[in-house]
């Protein structure tokens, strides 16, 4: 299969049905959905897939992160994860080399102002490929898409990944204090964007990521 794009380490492709499983897998991961969801920190049973791709379907863009084969020692154990045993070893090898997703949405096709969300599984934190598929992405909503605004939420605990929105451009544009409830703790949500212009101005100065590879990058994904 031709990759819709690719980047250093990774192949971003398409949405297909048999990756319903590593979705699931990967929001109901406590550690992944801290940073992602809004609501109760409960399992998604199979039994909401059916409205879940009816949000996954409405999405402007909706990709797989998979690692290229070359760079699968990357990978880094994950004392928690618990394979399927009713996976052959081809379809646990598939699973594994799946980093994450990352998708676009267009409120109101009008504005151009689309919102990304991104989730990346466990064993492939802290090692760059959050910020290589932002980079990337922010190339193709502007370059590509010509969309004149990229907007995002992100938990305010999160401030490593806040600093390196900023370094990337985008501005802080409002707080919504002690918005989510996590773990008993208020946490702030914030909201950023970056505009068509501004990326014009940020594409053309060289950027210095290598401070930011071992920040987690997330961002709230609106499902239901």
């Amino acid at each position: 299969m031709i990759p819709f794009a690719t980047t250093e380490h990774l192949i971003l492709r398409p949405w297909r049905p048999s990756d319903a499983a590593s979705f699931f897998s990967l929001y109901n991961d406590q550690r992944v959905a801290h940073g992602i969801v809004l609501g109760y920190p409960v399992p998604w049973p199979e039994a909401r897939w059916e409205s879940i791709l009816a949000a996954l379907n409405r999405m402007l863009l909706l990709l797989v992160l998979e690692i290229k084969p070359e760079f699968m020692y990357m990978r880094r154990s994950d004392p928690e994860e618990i394979e399927d045993e009713r996976d052959s070893e081809g379809e646990k090898r598939e699973k594994r080399k799946i980093v994450g997703f990352v998708s676009l949405v267009l409120p109101e096709p009008k504005n151009r102002d689309t919102e990304f969300s991104i989730a990346l599984a466990f064993a492939w934190w802290s090692l760059g490929l959050g910020t290589e598929v932002l980079t990337w992405l922010m190339r193709y909503n502007f370059d590509k898409l010509g969309m004149h605004r990229l907007t995002l939420h992100a938990f305010g605990d999160n401030e490593r990944a806040v600093e390196l929105y900023k370094h990337l451009g985008f501005v802080l544009e409002g707080t919504m204090r002690e918005a989510v409830l996590h773990d008993n703790e208020w946490i702030d949500l914030v909201v950023m964007g970056i505009l068509d212009r501004e990326w014009e101005a940020v594409r053309r100065r060289p950027l210095d990521l290598a401070a930011f590879d071992d920040v987690i990058v997330q961002s709230v994904m609106r499902l239901i």
